[in-house]
Formats: C-alpha cells, structure tokens, sequence
C-alpha cells in the first residue's frame, strides 16, 4: 500500500480523542458569536493540529523526491515542501461543517468525522507544482501514512529527518532506483480512487 517501509507506526485516533474534539466543533458551532467562517475554520485547523494523524501523508510526488535528493536527503530539504490536501482544500472541509442555509444544527458525530478523514489526507508537493496547479499534473509515489513518515509535527508542520525518512528515500532512490520507473507512481486521481487514502 505505500513506496515506504514502516518505520513508527501511527493509527487513527482513539474514540476518546473523536468524541472530544465533535464536543468542541458542536460548542464552536452553537456559539453566535464565532459564527463567522474565517474564526470557524481557524478554530477547527487549531482542533486538528499537533496531531501525527492529522493532514496524513499518502503520496509524495516525484518532484518533492528530486528536491530532497538534490538536498542529499537533509532535513533541511523539507524548505520549499508542502503537504498538500489534494481531495478537497481543508478550507472547504471545513466550511461545510458550519452553518448554511440547510444546516442548522451541527453535523451527527459519524457524519462529521466521516467528512474530515476522508478530506483530510495529503501529498507532499514542491511549493512549485502547489503553486503551478496544485499538484494536479504530477506523479505520485504512494505512501502508507500508518508508517508515519512526514507525520504532523506543528500546527502545519510536519516532519522530514535525515536518519528516518531520509534515510529511507536515499535507500529507494539510490539502490532501489525508484525514480527510474513510473510504475511505481501514480496520478491524483488514481491516489484518490486507492485504498491509501483510508
């Protein structure tokens, strides 16, 4: 399911951690006086954050591995990455949990967690491909999230270190010659229709 082997694991969180954050999307929800969308979606990005569940990696595109490589594989290299959301922009994740003209109570508890898993996985992309076209026309290597490679690391950090993922790519790219083949990589589109997403 993913171009790299494990190496932490990490899982989705515990019902105790859903239930909690729902209770605190319904409190921002009833709240009058937060109902503008801006301070909804900046609350709901601080809910999630700090988490190495949250913005979950499952591909890295073919351009972010030059970049590292080029950076010999440094954590330095994450300069100029970023983890893209690629199914829907988080912004618009967020949104539809609120208030609009047919929503006027928040969202059932399955209903909403449904609604940010499965919006909430992401690529990690140049800051020039996002910038270009959010990623649309490059290649992807797939990536087990559970691995916990480029997990979360700050609000909207993640992590990039030489002696875990580093080392792992240089492994890949260098011996395993990954680079050298477009089997290995897939298309936005294919990403989103695979399990790796889940």
């Amino acid at each position: 399911m993913g171009g790299l082997p494990q190496q932490i694991s990490i899982s989705e969180p515990s019902d105790e951690h859903v239930n909690a954050r729902y209770n605190v999307y319904c409190a921002i929800f009833r709240e009058k006086v937060l109902g503008k969308n801006e301070i909804q979606v900046k609350l709901m990005t601080h809910l999630f954050a700090w988490c190495e569940w949250s913005w979950r990696v499952v591909g890295i595109s073919e351009a972010a591995l030059r970049h590292i490589k080029n950076r010999d594989y440094s954590s330095e290299s994450k300069k100029g990455l970023i983890r893209h959301h690629f199914i829907q922009e988080r912004t618009t994740t967020y949104r539809s949990m609120f208030r609009t003209t047919s929503r006027k109570k928040p969202m059932g508890k399955n209903e909403w967690w449904k609604t940010f898993w499965e919006n909430d996985a992401t690529v990690i992309v140049t800051k020039e491909e996002h910038d270009e076209s959010k990623g649309e026309k490059s290649y992807y290597l797939p990536l087990n999230w559970r691995c916990g490679h480029f997990a979360g690391n700050s609000l909207i950090g993640f992590k990039m270190r030489k002696t875990v993922e580093g080392k792992v790519l240089k492994r890949q790219i260098e011996e395993d010659r990954i680079l050298e083949n477009r089997k290995n990589f897939k298309t936005l589109d294919e990403l989103k229709n695979s399990s790796a997403t889940a």
